[in-house]
């Protein structure tokens, strides 16, 4: 059985007390975002014009970072897209590859074989 003393007990209290803070608060500022995102997104989409005031308050939701959280989530796809299509490539050669030594290892020649050897 693990023996715990009152005052370290005392002190995990307090840790479990901010920690649940610290994850409310976190849980609150992104629930903002995901709502401020929302808003600019469906404005755009129905082609409303947000006054300044609501301006000001979904910049302050997302951190003032419109432009450049914008700019990152572009970053962001065209690495994920150069990403894929990286694997892609490999994937095509690792098949030509899978294929050549099928070949290569057949003591005879198959029909797919000789399809493949006259392309």
């Amino acid at each position: 059985m693990l023996e715990v003393n009152y005052a370290e007990l005392q002190n995990m209290e307090d840790l479990v007390k901010n920690a649940i803070k610290l994850e409310q608060t976190i849980f609150r500022k992104d629930k903002d975002q995901k709502n401020a995102s929302w808003l600019i997104r469906s404005a755009s989409q129905m082609g409303i014009e947000m006054d300044d005031d609501m301006k000001a308050e979904v910049e302050d939701a997302l951190g003032k970072k419109t432009d450049k959280r914008q700019e990152f989530n572009k970053k962001r796809v065209e690495k994920r897209e150069d990403k894929v299509q990286m694997l892609k490539e490999k994937m095509k050669k690792t098949q030509e590859d899978m294929k050549m030594k099928r070949i290569t290892h057949s003591s005879f020649l198959t029909p797919e074989a000789a399809e493949y050897l006259n392309e």
